[in-house]
């Protein structure tokens, strides 16, 4: 039992000390962004902007998608939240000019504008 608790750990270790945090992504080369990994993290950083372009605090926004309402995602803006993901945002959109990285930044340009929340 004791070794199969072990293996366990490890595992669940191991899939920790992989993920990509948006930090990390924000150190990769503009050619990165092109690949399907890339595509696939921006894919799931945006699952995560809430209807006003605000991402939520101490969540792995790049680890995998959100499936629920945006309306239940409760976003923030600080240095720990929403910042990465407008860094992350603007560096996809450089390299790749795809419109839903810009749209993403619009979406909270406005809400911030606003000074709603």
């Amino acid at each position: 039992m004791k070794s199969y608790l072990t293996i366990v750990v490890s595992i669940l270790l191991s899939d920790l000390l992989s993920a990509n945090t948006i930090k990390d992504l924000l150190n990769k080369p503009s050619q990165w962004f092109h690949s399907s990994q890339g595509k696939e993290k921006m894919l799931n950083v945006l699952s995560y902007q809430d209807k006003n372009g605000i991402w939520p605090k101490n969540i792995n926004t790049s680890n995998g998608r959100y499936h629920r309402s945006r309306s239940t995602i409760e976003g923030t803006f600080d240095n720990n939240a929403t910042l990465n993901e407008l860094r992350l945002m603007a560096l996809a959109f450089i390299a790749i000019k795809d419109q839903s990285h810009a749209a993403s930044i619009i979406t909270f340009s406005r809400h911030a504008i606003d000074g709603k929340r």
